[in-house]
């Protein structure tokens, strides 16, 4: 089994939305009551099922939800731990084999600790290692093999200390001490992907601001050197005060672009930011949609061969769902009400069907809410 674990897929009431040409559909299959709060979710295999499960950290009781997916969109068990005073989440939850046994371990953040627990195969878990961390209020995470050592190595975003922390895997899941990048301000997400094109995984993060007033955010890129070690940040200007973040071909020239959204009364949108292959990045463009948007996923969600975007927003619990036209632009948005407050989205297919469907946590309803892809989104129906 691949030992990122579905780290790299790209993710009962029906919700109509309607436009003047089209409809798109997505149906809840799952509403888990995870108990206070969940706010981040991620994906893995947690019992060697082959199917899709999912890690939900929840902020007030400082516990990780384990739900095991049943492969139809459906999520019937859950495991809930904390350990031994080792509070479980205060941030994201990073997914991997860290100590390469063949099942899936998750890396829980709880202010600057990294607690790893490993994975018993079955969905439960246990305390394998805890590190220190120099940064403060860590709160975002990601996995990939970063020195191509073969061991999986782990990216945190620290808010108030304003950096990353690279943590490099040594394979029995503990981790070398911490290497601090800065950055010019706290950081929501990153992610690991080849910008320039050069066979190495760079960084790619979203400091909030720019400048001393917070009207600009930037998309940041660390090119990495090939060791691990990366070199400083190349900026760019990413709009108002960007948070969620995600990293693909929008406009299918093999290069990598990315999309964050801004999250602010002035502006409400998500914007793209095309690459040059070569780690550089043109201006962004905006496209509006709901109140408050947190959190953007990429996919091809009605089989066209263009990649859209889903948009959580959190204000008025909605999704927005934007139709790629192949070029770098999107349709206007499409939304539908999914529950209060949903702080992340998850594009991944739930039930085999070969269509990502959508999961969100609902923050203030307690909830994780699951949507599986009903074939027509947008009014467009691709071959089975």
């Amino acid at each position: 089994m691949n030992r990122v674990l579905f780290n790299s897929l790209i993710l009962s009431s029906f919700f109509l939305v309607t436009t003047a040409a089209s409809v798109a559909q997505f149906k809840e299959t799952a509403n888990v009551n995870t108990s206070p709060n969940p706010q981040f979710l991620s994906i893995g295999d947690f019992n060697n099922d082959g199917i899709p499960d999912l890690a939900v950290s929840l902020v007030l009781p400082n516990n990780v939800a384990i739900l095991l997916g049943a492969g139809d969109g459906t999520f019937p068990t859950r495991f809930e731990f904390g350990s031994r005073g080792l509070r479980g989440s205060y941030g994201s939850i990073a997914v991997g084999d860290f100590n390469e046994d063949g099942n899936a371990d998750i890396g829980v953040l709880y202010s600057e600790l990294l607690n790893i627990f490993a994975g018993n195969g079955n969905g439960t878990f246990h305390l394998l290692s805890s590190t220190a961390m120099i940064g403060i209020v860590s709160v975002y995470s990601t996995v990939a093999d970063l020195n191509n050592d073969g061991h999986l190595d782990i990216v945190i975003t620290n808010v108030v200390s304003s950096d990353l922390s690279v943590l490099l895997g040594n394979g029995d899941g503990t981790f070398q001490p911490t290497v601090e990048y800065p950055l010019v301000s706290g950081a929501s997400q990153v992610r690991a992907f080849d910008v320039n094109r050069d066979g190495h995984l760079d960084l790619v993060t979203d400091p909030a601001c720019s400048d001393s007033n917070c009207t600009h955010g930037e998309l940041d890129i660390l090119l990495n050197n090939g060791d691990g070690t990366f070199q400083p940040p190349l900026r760019f200007d990413a709009g108002f005060f960007p948070h969620g973040l995600a990293v693909a071909d929008v406009n299918n020239d093999g290069k990598l672009d990315a999309a964050v959204t801004n999250p602010n009364s002035a502006a409400n949108m998500v914007s793209v930011l095309l690459g040059n292959g070569d780690g550089t990045f043109g201006p962004p463009v905006g496209f509006p949609v709901e109140s408050s948007p947190l959190a953007v996923a990429i996919a091809d969600f009605d089989g066209d061969g263009n990649p859209d975007l889903a948009v959580a927003n959190t204000d008025n619990a909605t999704v927005s769902l934007l139709r790629g036209n192949g070029d770098g632009t999107f349709q206007p948005a499409q939304s539908f009400r999914i529950g209060q407050s949903p702080s992340d989205v998850l594009a991944v297919d739930f039930n085999g069907d070969g269509l990502p469907d959508l999961a969100f946590p609902l923050y203030e309803a307690h909830h994780v809410s699951v949507y599986t892809n009903q074939r027509n989104v947008f009014g467009i129906v691709p071959p089975r």
